[in-house]
């Protein structure tokens, strides 16, 4: 069942909202959707599912972050299949020659590279 269907049962009555909130039928949604969430604030994870995937949606909608969170922890990432090939032979995901591309953004504005990184810069953010 889908959340939008899950939300609808729960208006029918209260044993219907009991069922319609239990853990196992939102579980499978919340992992659906956590899939494809490049960063989220940190969910309290013993609130009930159905509220954890409201909280992950509205965090789905954000359009910013702030600079503790840019700040608070290594980014890991890889380059897309669009980029050009010189840049995928440098990507080890692409050549499947070591760890991710791990970058460390600070609050000054700079932007670290970790030392086993193949494209160790340091660049200024914009």
């Amino acid at each position: 069942m889908d959340a939008r269907t899950l939300a609808i049962c729960a208006t029918v009555c209260r044993q219907w909202r009991v069922e319609a909130r239990l853990d196992t039928l939102w579980r499978p949604i919340l992992e659906n959707e956590a899939s494809g969430i490049v960063y989220s604030t940190p969910i309290c994870t013993e609130l009930p599912v159905w509220q954890q995937v409201q909280l992950l949606r509205a965090e789905a909608r954000r359009t910013a972050i702030t600079v503790e969170e840019l700040t608070s922890f290594t980014w890991i990432f890889t380059f897309n299949e669009n980029v050009e090939e010189y840049w995928k032979r440098l990507d080890p995901h692409w050549t499947g020659s070591g760890p991710l591309m791990r970058r460390y953004f600070l609050a000054n504005g700079l932007t670290l590279a970790a030392d086993d990184d193949p494209l160790r810069l340091v660049t200024r953010m914009t």
